[in-house]
């Protein structure tokens, strides 16, 4: 439904079968439900211009909630495999109401996160919050990927089909167990072949 365009930012454009689309995308995909996609790595410097132009834009169009999903690498335990939320009074008070999602205990955000939630703080409206959960580097934790795509259906009706992510997360794991496999197999043995650790990124 839109995109935001963006002057002096190093840009890319992605593509697909040969089609070029805009790194940053505006979707309607419900009938009270935008989502912003951002195939394009934003610098800090821009974090604050970004911000202005989507809280802007959410006062002009009588946005009420905006919400990030968020998959961090910070300190876990294998149960604390779940998402969390962090939020300004009103998204804490009315968006997370009734929602089976605690409150995440302690941390920072920077970058284009971290100026949202501290615009919020300063203006009631919209609330701004993020859904938060685990993730593992390096390379894309697709299992955080799930967790926040059912988190998102349950928390605003965003309906997105994750057999192909689940798909992807088990071969994934597959493939590094394989390889972890290997490896202990090589240095049983001995061997003085050389192998590169890189290979896990």
């Amino acid at each position: 439904m839109g995109h935001l365009a963006t002057r002096h930012l190093p840009d890319i454009t992605p593509f697909t079968d040969g089609v070029p689309r805009r790194p940053i995308r505006l979707y309607n995909v419900g009938e009270n439900v935008t989502v912003c996609v951002c195939e394009l790595s934003l610098p800090p410097w821009v974090s604050e211009l970004v911000s202005e132009e989507l809280l802007a834009w959410a006062s002009e169009t009588g946005v009420e909630t905006i919400a990030a999903v968020f998959g961090g690498a910070y300190p876990h335990a294998e149960e604390d495999h779940t998402v969390s939320y962090v939020g300004t009074e009103p998204f804490r008070e009315e968006a997370m109401a009734d929602l089976p999602f605690e409150p995440l205990s302690a941390g920072y955000f920077d970058g284009l996160l971290g100026e949202l939630l501290t615009a919020g703080l300063d203006e009631p409206e919209p609330a701004v919050g993020a859904l938060v959960t685990p993730a593992h580097p390096p390379g894309p934790d697709i299992d955080a990927a799930v967790r926040l795509v059912e988190a998102a259906e349950t928390a605003y009706g965003v309906g997105v089909e994750t057999t192909e992510l689940r798909n992807r997360s088990a071969a994934q794991r597959q493939y590094y167990e394989a390889l972890a496999e290997r490896m202990a197999a090589l240095r049983n043995e001995g061997s003085d072949r050389p192998y590169d650790d890189r290979m896990f990124m």
